[in-house]
């Protein structure tokens, strides 16, 4: 295995299996839903994915399973918010925190979720930006969570 978090080197069953989901549910996640929208190829065609791609697949599983977001909401989420934070959390020189909150503005469906990326000392802030209601995650468990189920030792 290639020390590049970046270089794609796992196949699809590897990122279901580190992901906790099917892997006709990541197929679906990614032809359906545009999750890895560059790994969709129409054809039968092998594509690897990256370590940054299976810590997104099991941010999305997290957001489905745990936040009980809808699949769209969650890869949006994921891919788009989360997948920054992941990629500065396998960074060695880099300190970042590892707390990710969300929370959902009113009370309609199409209210619009917000996401933060806080220090632990901020979260008494960031509860009050949000009238006390936020989804939180810890990235790093969702990163270590992958590592164990690739085999992955961290650095």
């Amino acid at each position: 295995m290639s020390d590049d978090i970046e270089a794609q080197q796992f196949s699809i069953s590897e990122v279901a299996d580190a992901a906790g989901c099917l892997r006709v549910t990541l197929d679906a996640w990614r032809n359906r839903n545009h999750l890895f929208a560059d790994t969709v190829t129409g054809t039968r065609e092998k594509k690897q994915l990256s370590f940054i791609d299976a810590c997104v697949a099991r941010a999305v599983k997290v957001l489905i399973d745990d936040a009980r977001m809808n699949t769209a909401d969650a890869i949006a989420v994921a891919d788009a918010e989360m997948r920054l934070q992941i990629q500065l959390l396998l960074k060695p020189h880099e300190k970042f925190s590892t707390l990710f909150g969300i929370h959902k503005g009113g009370r309609n469906q199409d209210d619009r979720l917000s996401c933060y990326i806080f220090d632990p000392d901020g979260f008494a802030e960031m509860m009050a930006k949000t009238n006390g209601v936020m989804i939180v995650f810890d990235v790093s468990a969702i990163i270590a969570h992958v590592r164990k189920a690739l085999k992955i030792e961290a650095p």
